[in-house]
Formats: structure tokens, C-alpha cells, sequence
């Protein structure tokens, strides 16, 4: 009985012991985590401000209306049309189909050397010999010289033609029509003989 009882005290004795070496252990850990640097603590976070966008009011210029002033119709004169002048109808002129026919006779040496008793002479007779002419107009004046040379008798044709229109100024005048012609002849009854065809325009 003895024996029994010193076995369970022993027993008990390494059980104490064992948990004793526990809590040794346990407690060296202790201080060991405790005398050990801790790791540095994390340092918060700075938070970095974020700019805020601060909206910029921009003024916009109003516009402001400007009052349209409107002129006033400008009024367009009215042209009235001018009345166009009538048309006076121009008669239309035509030739009498005979000619008034004249022959005159001239010193063919006087007359063409212009001397002043000749020219006088012949300007007077053409006056008388054609004064029936009066106010009438003669449209177209054919003059023929007659001579025994060409140039002598253009000559005197050309001569007898101006002298017509000075004599006669209203029936031949600057739109009457004059042509010199010639008549060769060596007949001295012919030579210095001037004959006249003269057309006269319808009445």
C-alpha cells in the first residue's frame, strides 16, 4: 500500500515538472518576441491632394440687339415713254426720161483762158436759156465739147459745167450729177460748140 501511493506521487511530480518546462518555454518565447525590434509600422499613406478643377466661368458677351433701321421705299421715278416722231415719208425721186437739151457756143480760146468779157457772156446766156428750169432740180448734167483734140474738149466741157453751177445754183447744186463728155470733130463749124443734156427730176 505504501508502494502504490510513492508511484503516484512520482507521477505526478514529472507531470508538474513537464508543464512547468511548457510554460518556461512559452514564457522565454514571450520575451523574446518582446526584446526582439519590431518591424517598422507602416507609415499611413499621405494621401496627395487631388486638385479640383474649379470650373472658369468665361462671360460670353451678349449680344445686344441693334435696332434695323429701315429706310423708306425710295420711289422710282416712272418714265414716260416719249412718243416716237412719225416717220415723214421721203417721196422717192425718179428722172424724167427725156432731157431739157441746150447747145451753146463759145470762143474756145477766150472761154478757156477764162477771159472776164467771155465768161461774163456765157454765164448770162445760160441764165436766160435755162430760166424755165427755175425751181426745178436736175438730178443728173451731160456735157459734151466738141473739139478736134480730146484734151480741148474736156477741157471745155469741164469748164461749161462749172460755170452751171454757178449760174444755176438751185437747179444744180452739189447733189446734181455732172459728167464732161467730148465730141471730136475737125468741122470748124463744130469746134467751141458745147451741147447740154440736163435731166430733170419729177414733179
Amino acid at each position: 500500500m505504501r508502494k502504490s501511493s510513492h508511484i503516484r506521487i512520482r507521477r505526478d511530480t514529472s507531470l508538474l515538472t513537464g508543464w512547468l518546462f511548457a510554460d518556461l518555454l512559452l514564457g522565454l518565447m514571450v520575451i523574446f518576441l518582446v526584446s526582439a525590434p519590431g518591424a517598422p509600422l507602416p507609415q499611413p499613406k499621405t494621401s496627395t491632394p487631388t486638385p479640383t478643377l474649379t470650373p472658369t466661368v468665361t462671360s460670353t458677351p451678349t449680344a445686344t440687339p441693334t435696332q434695323t433701321v429701315t429706310p423708306p421705299p425710295t420711289s422710282t421715278p416712272t418714265v414716260s415713254p416719249t412718243p416716237s416722231p412719225t416717220a415723214t415719208p421721203v417721196p422717192i425721186l425718179s428722172l424724167e426720161q427725156t432731157p431739157v437739151s441746150f447747145a451753146f457756143r463759145v470762143n474756145p480760146d477766150a472761154f478757156l483762158d477764162q477771159r472776164a468779157n467771155e465768161i461774163d457772156r456765157v454765164l448770162q446766156e445760160i441764165r436766160d436759156r435755162l430760166a424755165p428750169l427755175n425751181g426745178r432740180r436736175a438730178g443728173i448734167v451731160l456735157s459734151f465739147g466738141n473739139a478736134s483734140r480730146p484734151d480741148r474738149a474736156t477741157a471745155l466741157s469741164r469748164q461749161f459745167n462749172l460755170l452751171l453751177h454757178q449760174a444755176m445754183p438751185t437747179l444744180i447744186d452739189s447733189r446734181t450729177i455732172t459728167r464732161d463728155y467730148i465730141q471730136l470733130s475737125n468741122d470748124l463749124e463744130k469746134q467751141g460748140l458745147i451741147e447740154v443734156e440736163v435731166y430733170i427730176y419729177t414733179q
